[in-house]
């Protein structure tokens, strides 16, 4: 047969109601439940920032934004059909998050055989993260995009494992869903489309299959920039896409001479008259690493987009994703002619930031935006917190972060030099992560200055099991 028959799941399932995995289940949904009332009782209302509000805006228009991409504004729009609540929101966040936890922790113990006390440490570290436990009382894609990228590993496994048509049907529709909350997804399709090429050496159709992947990515883009196109008239996938390129691109400003004679695209030559009127020091890593370059209005990006508003008439929005497609070719050309001071200038200085401990934060307040008050039916103008207790273990954090990565890498260390055994589908599994860690890690430092505390949440799971593995290679039982 094409596809592999069901044995497989049944015989997991029968894993999962032996005594062992149902006190270990119950155990956890205890420990949920105490955490879904700690959070409720201290903050009764979610955190928000300023993108909070286009999440909202697109959920109530159903209008993309221009900002980011319309998948957690269906999310959001799903569960206001259910609730008009903002708390609403929370719950389902929760919800998914715990729904996505525990089917990555039971099949990774299923997989790798983890013995009990590896397998507790993993699953109360992985459960009681802080960073991971706030997002999902944060309206912001975060959560939704952690617990997402948790079912795309999780099919995966599977798939490496047991290729049924269950699992490969929700990874497709796992992968749509990811791209579509958060372009960071975007490289998800070629991991997916690697793991059905290695099972076509046993039967060719999986070729057709690895097609999929490829398939959804193009028709998120191309429907994107359709949308694009009839929303605002104009061509484009990923406005923030060429805005922070050009964040990125102009740190290395101080440390080349470069005329705007030499360059020959017209729009990136007036581009570049007008960053280089700008100090060096607007163009120091504090500012890059903050994306000043992106949102102060007296900062080089805005000026850029002032100009191009008047020369254009354009409405912000439109002038903004304008911008955008003329700081693409802009930032592309100055990392294509300097590559080397790019990697020295901002490269670099980015990957050191992987292993900084970014602090959650202190709310102390929620002040809703008419927006809000309007789609969430909300009747108050503020409201104080009393009790607030996540930001009171950043200095926990501030020391396990560094800590974990020193395991991480420790780990790795012992694994090869002790020429620890995998069974040969254990090996496959654990390189999949691995990779899908380096990769995630790799498209981060290029991308996007990695200067909070969310951005890596999606890899902390993997980040912690591979240790997690390596002990259990080592305890007896």
């Amino acid at each position: 047969m094409f596809f592999k028959k069901f044995h497989s799941s049944d015989s997991f399932i029968s894993y999962l109601i032996e005594k062992n995995q149902k006190l270990e289940l119950l155990a956890m949904l205890a420990l949920y439940i105490l955490v879904f009332v700690s959070i409720q009782i201290t903050y009764p209302y979610p955190a928000v920032t300023a993108d909070t509000g286009n999440y909202i805006l697109s959920a109530k228009t159903s209008i993309i934004n221009g900002y980011r991409p319309m998948g957690y504004s269906w999310f959001i729009q799903l569960f206001h059909l259910f609730s008009e609540n903002i708390k609403a929101i929370f719950i389902g966040q929760f919800i998914i998050n715990c729904i996505a936890q525990l089917s990555f922790i039971f099949s990774v113990k299923y997989f790798f055989q983890l013995k009990n006390i590896p397998f507790y440490l993993f699953s109360l570290l992985f459960i009681l993260s802080p960073s991971i436990i706030f997002c999902t009382n944060y309206i912001m894609s975060d959560s939704i995009f952690n617990a997402l990228t948790l079912f795309y590993l999780t099919t995966a496994l599977w798939i490496i494992k047991h290729p049924n048509l269950v699992n490969i049907i929700f990874h497709f529709m796992v992968l749509y869903l990811t791209i579509n909350v958060r372009y960071a997804a975007l490289f998800y399709p070629i991991l997916s489309i690697a793991i059905f090429i290695l099972h076509s050496k046993k039967n060719k159709l999986f070729i057709a299959v690895a097609l999929v992947p490829l398939l959804i990515g193009t028709i998120i883009y191309f429907d994107t920039k359709s949308t694009i196109k009839k929303t605002y008239d104009i061509e484009q996938f990923s406005a923030f896409g060429g805005w922070a390129l050009a964040n990125n691109a102009v740190s290395i400003i101080p440390y080349i001479y470069l005329e705007p004679e030499e360059i020959e695209n017209e729009d990136s030559r007036l581009i570049h008259k007008i960053i280089t009127r700008f100090p060096d020091s607007t163009y120091s890593h504090k500012h890059i690493n903050a994306t000043d370059f992106m949102w102060k209005k007296n900062f080089p990006g805005k000026n850029v987009l002032y100009q191009i508003q008047r020369e254009s008439k354009l409405r912000y929005t439109q002038a903004w994703m304008l911008t955008g497609n003329k700081f693409k070719n802009y930032g592309s050309f100055l990392i294509k002619n300097y590559p080397i001071e790019y990697f020295k200038y901002y490269i670099f200085p980015n990957c050191k930031q992987l292993f900084y401990s970014y602090k959650v934060p202190n709310v102390k307040k929620y002040v809703p935006s008419n927006l809000s008050k309007g789609y969430f039916n909300l009747q108050f103008d503020r409201y104080d917190y009393k009790y607030s207790f996540l930001h009171k273990l950043n200095p926990v954090r501030k020391i396990f972060i560094p800590l974990l990565w020193i395991l991480f890498f420790g780990s790795i260390i012992v694994l090869f030099k002790k020429k620890l055994i995998f069974k040969n589908e254990q090996t496959i599994l654990f390189l999949f992560l691995l990779i899908f860690f380096l990769t995630y890690v790799g498209f981060s430092i290029i991308a996007h200055p990695i200067n909070n505390f969310r951005y890596l949440i999606p890899i902390y799971c993997i980040q912690l099991l591979i240790p997690i593995i390596v002990l259990n290679k080592t305890v007896r039982k």
